[in-house]
């Protein structure tokens, strides 16, 4: 496969797609015939009633003992190299690249009485296994976050090969900026494989990405030159686990009596698994660290939790420079998450 063809910027039809979808929802929308004045007046009934359900639900949380807090969420990924390598046709292959993002969310919440509590050695397996698969928050309807972050990232990749048939020099260049849209937790519950709890991060962001790719023809052929503006939309999903137990899962009932013996033994093996492979992430001698991450460290008192987790190392991938990250070692390649949920005094 020629140089040309490794590198040459891709075209999607992502974008018509949706355009094409707007237009007939556009379309459909306007042949539609108007509700009548009793639908009308039916529907804001139903959301009146859909707001004193959630209103009526959140004050029997605070009558149990639930607290209104905030929820707060930072995090701050920095990813560079500046790396060169020599090909094996006598050319040299070199990628310098940049890649910082760093968000923060605040969100008014409803938080449990004791913020300390995990699973209680304490009552039924019903009742430890329903405080196992719990959050200890709920956002309560109607509330909106308050999100801001922003992105940057700048690449700049040059191949040079004198012996090359088609082009004996190809320069890539990215220059990227923009801004996060969504940081949330999509999952939050106490954790089976260590000590604290387990959390499932969202993040999504939106740019303006310049691209330009020129190529130098061999034997003094036509030169190559391609310019492209593009606004994606990307999302980055992490795993979050606690530090994994050497001595197997947690004492939690995490089966159901009624299910068969064999699949008790599945469903157990699997877990084992899972902490296998956690552990293996804890000690990086994984491949790479992608959406599974181990070492969630948890601090817990009755009034604020607080999780923490940070990266530091080779393994992790390159989130934005694409397939020439992956030249030489990224450093820094950092990453930095806290999650804090506290109770209102």
């Amino acid at each position: 496969m020629s140089q040309l063809k490794r590198f040459e910027l891709a075209k999607s039809g992502v974008l018509t797609s949706v355009m094409n979808t707007a237009l007939l929802v556009f379309l459909l929308a306007g042949c539609s015939p108007s509700p009548a004045p009793e639908a009308e007046n039916n529907t804001e009934n139903d959301i009146a009633t859909e707001d004193a359900g959630a209103d009526s639900y959140s004050q029997s949380l605070l009558d149990e003992g639930w607290r209104k807090g905030n929820l707060e969420i930072r995090f701050e990924l920095a990813q560079a190299a500046n790396a060169s390598e020599a090909t094996a046709n006598g050319g040299q292959i070199t990628s310098v690249w940049s890649t910082t993002i760093t968000a923060h969310t605040s969100q008014e919440v409803l938080v449990v009485p004791d913020l300390r509590v995990l699973v209680p050695d304490s009552g039924s397996d019903d009742e430890r296994r329903s405080a196992m698969e719990s959050s200890p928050y709920i956002i309560e309807e109607g509330v909106v976050p308050k999100v801001e972050g922003t992105v940057t990232n700048s690449l700049r990749f040059e191949s040079n090969d004198p012996n090359a048939n088609d082009y004996v020099r190809l320069t890539r260049t990215v220059n990227e900026s923009g801004k996060v849209t969504d940081l949330s937790l999509t999952n939050m519950h106490p954790s089976l494989y260590g000590k604290g709890h387990e959390v499932s991060l969202r993040l999504e962001y939106e740019t303006q990405r310049e691209t330009s790719l020129q190529a130098v023809a061999a034997n003094g052929g036509l030169p190559l030159s391609d310019n492209n503006t593009s606004n994606p939309q990307e999302r980055i999903e992490l795993s979050l686990f606690p530090t994994p137990n050497v001595d197997g899962l947690n004492n939690y009932p995490y089966l159901e009596e009624s299910l068969p013996e064999e699949l008790k033994a599945s469903v157990t093996r699997q877990h084992l698994d899972t902490l296998a492979m956690l552990q293996q992430l804890m000690s990086d001698a994984a491949p790479v660290q992608f959406i599974m991450r181990a070492g969630l460290v948890t601090h817990a008192e009755a009034d604020k939790l607080v999780l923490e987790y940070n990266y530091s190392g080779n393994k992790q991938i390159p989130y934005m420079a694409g397939m020439e990250g992956f030249i030489g070692t990224p450093s820094p390649n950092t990453l930095k998450i806290t999650i804090s949920l506290s109770a209102g005094k």
